[in-house]
This record gives C-alpha cells, structure tokens and sequence, in this order.
C-alpha cells in the first residue's frame, strides 16, 4: 500500500476504482507462487505485481466469480482467472450504471 500511495498518491480498488487506504482496501493475490505456509501461518514474500488492492467487497466478488466459473477456477492460470474476472465485473458495473443513467 506505502509503495502505491507515493507512486500514485491515491490507492484505489481495481474493481470499482474508488478510493482507499491501507485500512479500508484488501490486498488481493493474482499469483499465490510467493505464499507459502508455515506451521504457524501463511507468509507473503510476493512482489508488489503481484497483489492488488481491493474493497472487501469486490474482492468477495473477485472470488465468487473465480469460484463459480470453470474457465477461471481451473483452466487457466490464477493472474489470468483475476485479470478476467476483475475485467467482467467492470463490464458488468459499466453496464449498470449506463441503464441507470438511461432511466433517468
């Protein structure tokens, strides 16, 4: 979050693209190869590419749709599976916020 913050200045949620902090966003794992379990806990050592930075609830929903879907929970990689998930929950956000708009 310190590295993305000076880089950018805001840090924001690669689903919804709102804003965030280190206390209100999660980090989400694209590739789990820098994780490894101890007997006590699970350690990080990943680089910063790696991870990206979500509210909680979009990043439930990354899961569920990595979760629920066959191609993305099985047949292609794990960075795959959250670049393509992330790309269709977008989508679907775009979509309704133009039908909204159009009610209007």
């Amino acid at each position: 979050f310190l590295e993305e913050g000076s880089r950018n200045g805001t840090i924001r949620c690669a689903l919804c693209l709102g804003a965030g902090s280190a206390r209100s966003l999660e980090l989400h794992h694209l590739d789990y190869r820098g994780v490894t379990q101890t007997p006590h806990a699970w350690t990080a050592h990943e680089p910063h590419e790696d991870l990206t930075a979500l509210h909680p609830r979009c990043h439930e929903y990354v899961h569920q749709l990595i979760e629920r879907d066959r191609a993305l929970s099985g047949f292609v990689s794990r960075r795959t599976a959250s670049v393509q998930a992330i790309a269709r929950l977008q989508a679907k956000i775009a979509h309704y916020i133009e039908a909204s708009l159009e009610q209007q």
